[in-house]
């Protein structure tokens, strides 16, 4: 029995590290560089319609968007097209005035090497929610980063229920495995792992309950990672 279960262990880690190495980011960029003069550029690869915004630097009101097609398989070079001072990379979708999913980054002084963003998995855009049951919101995401200053920004969490906080802003640490219950409609599961080349994963998923029939919820989960901000937004619509 003993030596059964060493077996399921040593197995069950090998598979996870298998299917976390054969993952396909849903958005992914590296080699993220910034320029004394704000100008950025990266690689991209994307497994859905994806659009970049580049933020002027010190003009926010002219932004300026470039959409990719649904796929591109290996990664592809992007430049901004003038300074920067944030860029967001998301999926084509979207809920209202918000993207479904995607992240953003700032670009700051004395920041060349900004490393890599990756969005792992998000929720769909949609749901539906019987009555005594529960949905499932997750939020996966990976960072990289060579900058000390990034690091120093910490990892942070926030959660929205019709824009207004189930989860106000608070602090996750690498290596911390965290359970929270907001209410009785939601509660969490946190997880942040290091993994090799300086890179964190961190792992939200959201037990969702309690949305009336004929009515929509929107949920929001926001993490931030060492400056680099991803969210995940879903509609849920309660039915019998």
């Amino acid at each position: 029995m003993a030596f059964q279960v060493i077996l399921c262990v040593v197995s069950c880690v090998l598979q996870l590290n298998i299917i976390q190495a054969n993952e396909v980011p849903i958005l992914s960029v590296k080699d993220v560089q910034s320029t004394k003069t704000s100008y950025v550029t990266f690689l991209l690869k994307h497994q859905t319609n994806a659009a970049i915004s580049w933020f002027p630097h010190g003009n926010q009101s002219n932004v300026q968007t470039t959409t990719k097609d649904a796929v591109s398989a290996e990664y592809t070079p992007e430049a901004s097209p003038f300074p920067v001072d944030f860029v967001g990379v998301r999926s084509g979708e979207r809920l209202a005035f918000l993207p479904q999913k995607g992240f953003y980054f700032e670009t700051k002084p004395g920041q060349r090497d900004l490393g890599s963003f990756s969005l792992i998995n998000a929720s769909p855009p949609h749901a539906m929610l019987r009555q005594g049951e529960e949905f499932e919101m997750a939020l996966v995401v990976e960072r990289q980063t060579a900058s000390k200053a990034s690091i120093e920004e910490g990892i942070h969490v926030n959660g929205f229920r019709n824009w207004e906080n189930f989860a106000s802003r608070f602090l996750l640490e690498v290596g911390s495995d965290v359970k929270k219950m907001f209410n009785d409609r939601v509660r969490c599961n946190f997880a942040v792992n290091k993994k090799p080349g300086d890179t964190v994963r961190v792992e939200a998923k959201c037990f969702i309950t309690g949305v009336p029939v004929g009515t929509t919820d929107n949920y929001a989960i926001v993490i931030s990672v060492y400056g680099g901000n991803f969210n995940v937004v879903t509609e849920i619509e309660g039915e019998v």
